[in-house]
Parts: structure tokens; sequence; C-alpha cells
């Protein structure tokens, strides 16, 4: 019963915290980050709404382990949004998005794979877990096999960054990160207990479950079979939950939300700064160290420097430029197919017309505020150009 009551409570504070979020939504500076962040409170949650054992309880008397299905699928969009969290506040949108894209296709198809073998008909009644059934109903392996394959792929990328942005963030958030990087090692082992018990039982033959012969678990460490099933997907949440928490007091403390914005406009620079700075290498200078990165200070005279660099450079290669579109009416992907035309022209050696601006500015103003958001702009723009591989001079073999 205490375990239940924890669960509630923790299910609780998630459903105030998802209010208050869904509330700040519109005012918040990255929408992306804040959506993702919702779907995760809203979707732990679920999870902890339903791993209480008197909720299970009370959805087994209208649809037997509908609260099992209810809450793996929870559980792989709560593992799905904590990766889109990360991906989201690390990287601009433009950068993040080609990352989630197949995992958000990785996780519709498992959840239809869940959904789908849940509803098959089954030769045995669905009540607890699923252990002792492999060898009676194979579409029960294939069930949790989708289950565990998915989250585990989720939470090895969820540890992934999570460590790596630690090396890189303030110290509250480098807590919380290391936090929730321990949670996921914990949902790892789950994951890989999850997959050793389906090939055990469809090796033996093997029909024992966890908890009692019916296969319930009446608590959630009450045996090692219920601890796998029940308590230890308990424990990784309560853990992430003291991420999340460390994560907000980071944004109290640290104003994460300002760091993590300068930090994201110098991401979204750096593709076009690497285009432009490869083409005309002596407008490049040293990269910024993580621990550069993590001092907000020194992260904003690394961006002043990187938006210096990507304009020496854009100077050195404006007499390769061929397109001038004129102040005023140009788009920002107009400018970055210039600017990768007039890279492509530099590398064959092919001139373009003398006197060509380097960037040109809409307003036709360079003022600091103007400048540095068209440029930003136009590296986002440039981000999503298709790449074409590099042409050679004529004359000479590729």
């Amino acid at each position: 019963m205490a375990a239940a009551t924890l669960f509630y409570v923790v299910a609780l504070a998630g459903a105030v915290a998802v209010v208050v979020r869904v509330a700040r939504l519109r005012r918040s500076p990255n929408r992306p980050a804040a959506r993702a962040y919702i779907a995760l409170l809203a979707a732990l949650t679920l999870t902890f709404a339903v791993m209480a054992t008197p909720t299970q309880a009370w959805i087994n008397q209208r649809v037997l382990d509908g609260g099992k299905l209810l809450g793996n699928v929870s559980t792989l969009v709560a593992a799905y949004a904590v990766v889109a969290l990360h991906s989201y506040t690390r990287w601009p949108a433009e950068q993040a998005w080609p990352r989630l894209r197949w995992r958000l296709a990785l996780l519709l198809a498992a959840c239809g794979t869940l959904v789908v073998t849940f509803a098959l008909p089954h030769p045995v009644p669905l009540t607890g877990s699923f252990d002792g059934l492999y060898a009676l109903d194979p579409s029960l392996a294939v069930y949790t096999t989708a289950y565990a394959l998915f989250l585990g792929l989720a939470l090895a990328d969820h540890v992934r960054l999570s460590l790596a942005f630690a090396r890189a963030a303030p110290r509250f958030l480098r807590a919380g990160l290391r936090l929730l990087a321990v949670a996921g090692v914990g949902g790892l082992l789950y994951a890989a207990s999850k997959l050793a018990i389906v090939v055990h039982r469809l090796a033996t033959g093997a029909t024992h479950q966890p908890g009692n012969d019916a296969g319930v678990c009446h608590g959630a460490f009450s045996s090692l079979g219920c601890t796998v099933a029940v308590g230890g997907p308990g424990l990784v949440g309560l853990l992430a939950v003291a991420g999340v928490l460390a994560w907000a007091a980071s944004a109290r403390l640290e104003n994460l939300a300002h760091w993590t914005s300068i930090l994201r406009t110098y991401r979204r620079l750096e593709p076009l700064w690497q285009a432009v700075t490869a083409a005309v290498p002596e407008a490049r200078g040293d990269r910024a160290t993580a621990a550069e990165l993590a001092e907000p200070r020194e992260l904003t005279w690394r961006l002043a420097r990187r938006y210096v660099e990507i304009r020496d450079g854009l100077l050195l290669l404006s007499r390769y430029r061929t397109h001038h579109p004129q102040p005023g009416k140009s788009t920002a992907a107009a400018e970055a197919r210039a600017i990768q035309a007039a890279i492509e022209a530099k590398q064959t050696g092919r001139p373009g017309r003398d006197g060509a601006a380097s960037l040109a500015v809409p307003s036709g103003q360079l003022a600091v505020d103007t400048d540095t958001a068209w440029l930003e702009q136009v590296a986002a723009a440039y981000t999503r150009l298709p790449r074409r591989p590099p042409e050679t001079p004529e004359g000479t073999a590729p």
C-alpha cells in the first residue's frame, strides 16, 4: 500500500506540473522543448497512476490487463519524450527534428505492435505479468520484445545524450542530467531483463510467473519477479523525477532558459560556420571547449566570435558569388543557396562577379540586432539545404 500511495503522490505532482507547463507554453522561448517536456510529464503521470495496484485492479475489472498495455505505451512515450527534450534543448529545431524523425517512426511502430498483439485472441487470460505465458502464447513474446527493444534503444540514446550534455552544463543541470543517466541505466537493465525472460521462457517452455499462482503482484517488491516487473520501473521513474526536479532547479537558479538559448544559437550557426570556414580557413578560430560552453559569459563571447568569423568568411567569399539579391527583397533560403553556390565556386576556382555583398540584410541596414537575427535565419535555411557532392575544377580528377 505504501508503494501505491507513493505512486499516486508522484502522479498528482506530475499532473499539477503538466497544468502549469501548459499554461506557460505560449510564453516559452523554446516551444518544441516545452511540448516535449509536457509530453514527458504527462506520460510519467499516467505511468505512475497506472502502476499503482489499486488502479490496475480497477482496470482489470473492465479490460483484462488493460492497465499493463496503458502503462507500457505511456512508458514508451516517456522514453521518446525525454530524448526529444534533450534534443530540442541542445539543438535548434531544424537540427533536432532530423535526429528525432526516425525515432518517432520507431515509437509508432512499437506502440502499434503492442496494441495489435494485445488485441489478438489469446489462449490464456491476461492477468498480471506475461512472464509465464510466452511459451503458451508467442504473440505475447512479440509484445514484450517490441516493448523492451524500443525502450532499450530510447534509454541508450537518453544515457548517451545525458552524459554528453552534462560535460558542458551548469552545476544543477549537470546533477539532474547525471541522475537521469542513472535512471536510464536502470531502465536499460530492466529492458534487458525482460528480453532475457522472454528468451528463457521460449527456450525452456517454463510457465512460472512472478507474484502468486495467477501471476499477480500484490506488492512492488514482494518477490524478485515482482521487483523486475513493478518495483524496478518504479525506482527508475523516481530517479527520473529527481532528475527532472534538478533540471527545474537549474531553470530557477542558473537561468537555464537563457543559457540554452545561447547554446542553441551557437549550434544553429555551426553548419554555416563549418562550411564557410572550411572554404576559407583563414577566417576560422579555435573551437570552444566543453568548459567554455558551460560558462554563460564565455559562451556569449564565443557566440559573438562565431558571428564575426562567419562574416569574415562571407566577405572573403564575396568574389565568388554569382547571385546578388537586392537588400530588402532577399529571403533566408535564397541567401543560403547563394552562399552554397559561392562555396562551390570557391572549391572549383570559378570567380563570380566582383563587388558582391557578403550577405544581404533584408532591411538594408547592418544594425547588430538585425544582422545577427538575419544571419541566424540564413544559417537555419542553410542547414535545411540538400547537401551536394563537391565539384572539381575542369581538367582535374575528382
